[in-house]
């Protein structure tokens, strides 16, 4: 089994510290301040280019390991997210591509690392698996059994070198908890603190991801397969 690297990426919130006093890496959208060191540079969704110039600079004064290039959605981007990608790369950074339309993959570069955008309320594209074979995946988003469905089920395990996600703070203001077995576990009120849901959270995620079978619950996953079939009904 090849070892996952698991990213809270959760910026404005000092509690992430929660998270990366665990088994996790700490990452943050390059409009939020920083507390602690940073593996992970997300940009705002959909912001638009004026925040192009602004998300390169932090990059360059955090250095984190991956900075994510804005969403390649259509082909006349292409220019200016290689453009940001090279300014990146010539200063000893590392990138990774988000591709969001049939023919994207093309146009990546084979050593940069795809960011796979598990389906949510934000959207998400999902690459063919053979299109993506023997190429560094990171999970972008989504909530663990998904991510792990994609991991296992879908693509090649040991392509996926990484994932990231911050359901599990929010759901600990619900008062759920990330259960070992595959979902959310509602608590009792004022059971636990949510600085305490968030803990449990942080140490059974990992556990889970690092279990190769584990059983689905198969009407979550039709969120992905329902993706698939969307993708290839636009492809026809």
């Amino acid at each position: 089994m090849t070892l996952m690297k698991l990213v809270y990426c959760r910026g404005g919130d000092p509690k992430a510290q929660i998270f990366t006093n665990k088994e996790w890496l700490y990452g943050i959208r390059s409009d939020y301040v920083p507390y602690g060191s940073v593996y992970m540079l997300d940009v705002k969704y959909h912001a638009g280019e004026s925040v192009w110039p602004a998300h390169v600079a932090q990059a360059l004064t955090l250095r984190p390991a991956l900075t994510m290039i804005p969403d390649y959605e259509r082909p006349e981007q292409l220019p200016a997210l290689m453009a940001m990608h090279e300014t990146l790369v010539s200063a000893g950074l590392q990138t990774f591509w988000c591709p969001k339309f049939e023919g994207a993959l093309k146009d990546i570069p084979s050593y940069v690392v795809l960011a796979i955008s598990v389906p949510t309320r934000y959207g998400g594209w999902l690459p063919m698996p053979a299109d993506v074979s023997g190429r560094r995946l990171h999970l972008l988003g989504g909530h663990p059994d998904h991510q792990h469905y994609l991991r296992y089920r879908v693509y090649t395990e040991s392509d996926v070198i990484s994932a990231d996600g911050n359901v599990a703070g929010l759901k600990a203001y619900l008062g759920q908890s990330w259960h070992e077995s595959g979902y959310w576990q509602q608590h009792g009120p004022n059971e636990y603190t949510n600085d305490a849901l968030m803990m449990m959270s942080a140490q059974t995620i990992p556990h889970y991801m690092a279990c190769e079978r584990v059983i689905y619950n198969m009407r979550r996953m039709q969120l992905i397969q329902r993706q698939f079939f969307q993708q290839q009904e636009l492809a026809m």
